[in-house]
């Protein structure tokens, strides 16, 4: 930052304790106490300030009228970010953070609830959208625990900013009634079926006796050893000791969120 951008933030914010100062509807006045006094609203209350300055009570009040700006114009979009890195730090899983992003751009992202102040989201507001989601998404129970997460974390994380007293939807409940019913896969889409792994490993073997890729081996190294996928990738030669196989690491997808959005690193 240079010196002509501090000084451009610097009038711009006198301007801006100008105005507050302006508005301020009660006197500031020196009392019997020698220490100036003012009040401010809260809660449609009459709240004094007293400071042993003029200007110590002039800092107070431009300190609460910002933080109280800040309140009225905190909404899910412009705290969810926040939320997430908050989330990010402090969770044991960046897998789960990743979920819960990807969640947010499917159910939250260009809807009108995420624009609405966090002040006025009533609860008619957010009972008429949870029951709105599931009937248009056609959610699942699950699908919609995961997908309300967001709701329910975000508005308990403005409660402990102080942006907001309580939280709306902490009164939501929904009928199970009104969830889709989780259909059960059919286990031929699911399983290998006894007379198909021979068919499976022959189509591997060709592909490697093509293409010289030795990856199609791990297909029938899978079936023979019950090798997972992330113990498969990890393998090395050093790991094979006569007609013995050792089974030691696993590679992981890790996920690390930057600015430009969601990258994999694998660790082993």
């Amino acid at each position: 930052m240079n010196i002509d951008d501090v000084r451009m933030r610097e009038m711009v914010n006198n301007m801006k304790r100008e105005i507050i100062l302006k508005n301020h509807p009660y006197d500031i006045f020196l009392s019997t106490d020698n220490r100036y006094h003012t009040y401010v609203m809260v809660n449609d209350k009459r709240k004094p300030i007293a400071k042993s300055t003029k200007e110590k009570v002039e800092d107070a009040l431009v300190q609460f009228y910002k933080e109280n700006e800040a309140k009225t114009q905190s909404t899910l979009k412009t705290l969810y970010p926040e939320w997430l890195d908050y989330k990010l730090i402090c969770t044991n899983s960046s897998n789960t953070v990743r979920r819960i992003d990807n969640d947010w751009n499917k159910y939250y992202v260009d809807t009108d609830i995420i624009e609405i102040p966090l002040a006025k989201l009533d609860y008619i507001t957010v009972d008429k959208w949870a029951h709105s989601i599931v009937k248009e998404r056609n959610l699942t129970q699950k699908q919609y625990r995961n997908m309300a997460l967001i709701m329910r974390q975000v508005l308990l994380y403005a409660i402990d900013k102080g942006l907001i007293i309580e939280s709306p939807y902490e009164r939501i409940r929904l009928s199970g009634k009104i969830f889709a019913k989780t259909s059960k896969k059919q286990s031929s889409t699911q399983v290998f079926l006894t007379d198909e792994q021979p068919r499976i490993e022959q189509e591997a073997y060709a592909e490697f006796y093509t293409t010289g890729n030795p990856v199609s081996l791990a297909i029938p190294l899978a079936f023979q050893t019950g090798l997972r996928v992330g113990e498969l990738v990890a393998l090395q030669y050093s790991d094979i000791e006569g007609e013995y196989l050792h089974i030691q690491r696993m590679e992981v997808r890790i996920p690390h969120k930057d600015t430009d959005g969601w990258e994999l690193s694998n660790t082993r």
